[in-house]
């Protein structure tokens, strides 16, 4: 699992404490977020101090990608660097979990087929699930 803007870690911490996953990983560009993720995740996460768009993980690797709050808080061509990454970072199969506010644009993903869109908090929040279709041959 990749959450990409771990930021201080808050959900990174949650993730890493509640779910099996053989390996979680933070990405931020702000190291002083990171020092904070890494105080409150004491080790049970992966930090890495990277440009989402390109984070030099493994590609195809990952069964889940996380992105909160992010891609509505950027300009559009670095949202759409960062499904990029999103997709070149998820195994087949693997589901891209984006939440934001429900007013803000997320740009289409060419590469990730939509699963589902939930209204969360009367709309005030949405969630969308993008889905890394498998390679057929």
């Amino acid at each position: 699992i990749v959450e990409l803007g771990c930021g201080p870690g808050l959900l990174l911490r949650d993730i890493a404490d509640s779910l099996p996953a053989e390996r979680v990983v933070g990405v931020d560009l702000s190291p002083y977020a990171l020092e904070e993720a890494d105080e409150r995740l004491h080790g049970g996460a992966e930090l890495l101090h990277a440009d989402g768009r390109r984070t030099g993980l493994e590609a195809e690797w990952f069964d889940a990608v996380v992105a909160v709050h992010v891609l509505g808080h950027v300009p559009e061509p670095v949202a759409k660097g960062l499904l990029a990454e999103a997709e070149r970072l998820l195994a087949p199969g693997g589901s891209l979990y984006i939440v934001e506010h429900g007013w803000h644009r997320i740009p289409d993903a060419p590469g990730l087929a939509l699963d589902a869109v939930q209204r969360l908090l009367g709309g005030i929040h949405q969630m969308v699930t993008r889905v890394r279709q498998p390679a057929y041959e």
